[in-house]
């Protein structure tokens, strides 16, 4: 195996996805465990009015995402996926996780203008 360029970015995209998990599910278990809403739908650095109101979409945000970058992660240090299964399965996981919380934000925050 020779070390270019390609292999320094899929072992980055391989410790991303790693990371990842680890604040999905950290984040899940705040939420959830701790009843901490402090990072609830957050948008422009402002919480919306009613964090609590919000807590349920944002821990489910997060288990999946953490469960599916999990997922991911496994099948590539278990050999199960070829390489571009994996890679896409990850890229695909952040992307979604992102969009999705700031989809959540958003819909919290125009609630918040409308009452």
């Amino acid at each position: 195996m020779q070390l270019d360029a390609s292999v320094i970015l899929a072992w980055l995209l391989l410790l991303l996805g790693v990371a990842l998990a680890a604040l999905c599910l950290k984040r899940a278990w705040t939420i959830i465990v701790r009843r901490n809403y402090a990072e609830v739908a957050v948008r422009r650095g402002e919480r919306p009015r009613q964090p609590e109101r919000w807590a349920p979409y944002a821990a489910g945000i997060h288990l999946v995402g953490g469960a599916l970058m999990i997922g991911a992660v496994l099948c590539a240090l278990l050999g199960l996926a070829p390489f571009g299964t994996w890679t896409s399965a990850i890229g695909l996981t952040l992307w979604a996780y992102l969009f999705a919380l700031s989809m959540l934000a958003r819909t919290a925050h125009r609630a918040d203008q409308r009452t």
